[in-house]
């Protein structure tokens, strides 16, 4: 170039690329084929709508109601048979019954309560816990008439608040509305019945405490108590800090129902009296008339043997002794009594420190006191029949007579001399443990140690009702009880096998005859006592030397 530099040399080179060859060309054909191929295919099997076939469909269908056509839910599922359980049941065939019937919806919604819903109010319970209370819940459903139409409606309610489709919602209120008139059929034909709506089917034959109506316990015995359900409540309690976090309304209630739990199992109560429980009334303030201060004066006597070894335990028969006094004022309406509410919660108090006694244990040995035991035991019994008396359903007089009987049993087989210091008081609790059992074979075994400790401590009737009242005692309960099992005790002859296995061979014939002189005067309605042979002026192998019946 003109400038004097040098041009620049571009030098081009010429790279050899292989092109596709005609295999390559024919594969890569291929899969664009294949490729149309499912395209086409997969829109040829995509299911088109014909008018054609809708109307052969509308034409040939039976007739249905708007509602049924639009609502697949409303086909009926029935209740489960016994083999099976609520909300895990399929169709049954052969449940006719119209009330037990679910809809598909309300069966659903009834598992979804017992799985989902329900459980929420338990978060600390353990799964184990959580599968029995639910297995609770469905067998209560299929026991009872009133929870399954109970748990029905309530499982739609719940379910409806929860629904947004209109249509699924207007099917739940139609199976809450059958299934909550149902629940209230049932109840009104309860009421209808007349008498006593809320007690079992059997009727008192004796007298009742006046504190059974304090706090309502007859409605609450019409149901069981779910024990897992009470302890899942328990935990969710204590993880607040305890009963005394709760307000007045919650609490007591509370309260009450974890000492009749503990009542029913023998067990200390979860928690500690409430404070504003104790402060509510003081059996220490109360004002006696004249007849109970004369019932004061005669009972509590014979305490005083457990005194210098049992003193807690003394100390609350003596309040058991003035609580018993207050109890017979308010129910003679005597002046300045206590009302029934504030005795039932003393009443309260009083079993719930009696549960909290730890077992006493022996001198030297590591076996409970028996006689500790036995005390406790009887004033148990006389709580839960004239203090609280339980529920029906809670059967605490049942565990309360087998566990006396069990340590009477290991008490007498120790070997007990015919009268020491404590046989009055074995005494007062054979009687309770027979007025207080329902077995016929605790109440025989209980009529036949009686009668061995009143033939021993030789006893007339007088004299055995004075024992009693050295204790715990209150006619108006245990008058016609003790009547009846002294009735049935000599009535029976088991009074005169005792006394059959004493004589020798030549008294034999006296004793029968005795027993057949008895077995006349209780027919013949007389009123009898038990006499010692020194008050009559007979010679000592005749008859008489047993017993004398005397005619009033």
């Amino acid at each position: 170039m003109n400038s004097g530099h040098p041009s620049p040399i571009f030098e081009f080179v010429l790279v050899f690329q292989r092109g596709q060859t005609a295999k390559e060309r024919q594969l890569q054909q291929a899969s664009a084929r294949s490729h149309a191929a499912k395209v086409s295919h997969s829109s040829k099997k995509r299911p088109k709508a014909s008018s054609r076939r809708v109307r052969l469909y509308e034409t040939t269908a039976p007739y249905q109601s708007p509602v049924a056509q639009s609502r697949r839910d409303l086909s009926v599922t029935s209740l489960p048979t016994p083999r099976n359980i609520v909300g895990d049941a399929s169709t049954d065939p052969f449940c006719n019954d119209g009330l037990r019937q679910i809809p598909n919806v309300g069966r659903k919604s009834l598992e979804y309560v017992y799985t989902v819903l329900w459980p929420k109010n338990y978060p600390a319970v353990n799964s184990t816990a959580l599968k029995s209370m639910q297995a609770t819940w469905r067998r209560r459903a299929l026991e009872d008439p009133l929870q399954f139409h109970a748990q029905v409606f309530n499982a739609t309610t719940m379910c409806y608040a929860l629904s947004t489709d209109p249509s699924t919602m207007k099917t739940l209120m139609e199976i809450r509305l059958k299934h909550q008139a149902a629940a209230v059929n049932l109840i009104m034909r309860l009421a209808v019945q007349g008498g006593d709506t809320f007690r079992l089917s059997t009727s008192p034959r004796y007298p009742e405490s006046p504190l059974a109506n304090a706090f309502n316990l007859k409605p609450y015995g019409r149901f069981d108590t779910s024990l897992p359900h009470f302890m899942a409540l328990v935990e969710l309690v204590k993880q607040r800090g305890g009963l005394e976090t709760l307000s007045v309304s919650v609490g007591h209630p509370l309260q009450l129902i974890d000492i009749g739990i503990a009542a029913r199992l023998g067990t200390h109560p979860n928690f500690p009296i409430r404070r504003d429980f104790r402060g509510i009334c003081d059996v220490a303030t109360a004002k006696f008339d004249a007849e109970a201060v004369a019932l004061l004066l005669a009972t509590g006597h014979g305490w005083h043997v457990l005194q210098e070894d049992h003193p807690e335990l003394v100390e609350l028969a003596l309040c058991g002794i003035r609580l018993t006094a207050c109890l017979d004022q308010s129910h003679r309406r005597g002046a300045g009594c206590f009302p029934l509410k504030d005795l039932g919660i003393l009443a309260t108090s009083f079993l719930h420190d009696l549960y909290e006694l730890e077992p006493a244990l022996g001198a030297g040995i590591l076996d409970p006191d028996p006689i500790f035991d036995i005390a406790r035991l009887a004033l148990q019994i006389y709580s839960d029949l004239v203090l609280f008396p339980a529920a029906e359903t809670y059967r605490a007089k049942d565990r309360l007579c087998r566990e006396l009987l069990g340590i009477l049993k290991g008490y007498f087989d120790g070997g007990v001399p015919n009268s020491d210091e404590h046989s009055a008081l074995v005494l007062w609790a054979v009687v309770l443990g027979a007025t207080g059992s329902e077995s016929p074979y605790h109440r025989g075994w209980f009529l036949r140690r009686m009668t061995k400790l009143v033939v021993q401590l030789n006893h007339r009737w007088e004299t055995s009702k004075t024992s009693m009242k050295q204790f715990l005692w209150w006619d108006y309960i245990f008058e016609e009880r003790m009547k009846d099992i002294w009735e049935e005790a000599w009535k029976t002859g088991i009074g005169i096998e005792y006394r059959l296995e004493v004589k020798t061979r030549p008294q034999i014939q006296a004793s029968k005859e005795c027993y057949r002189l008895l077995k006349r005067a209780l027919v013949a309605k007389a009123s009898w006592s038990l006499v010692n042979h020194a008050d009559t002026q007979v010679e000592p192998t005749s008859s008489s030397h047993i017993f004398a019946f005397i005619y009033h």
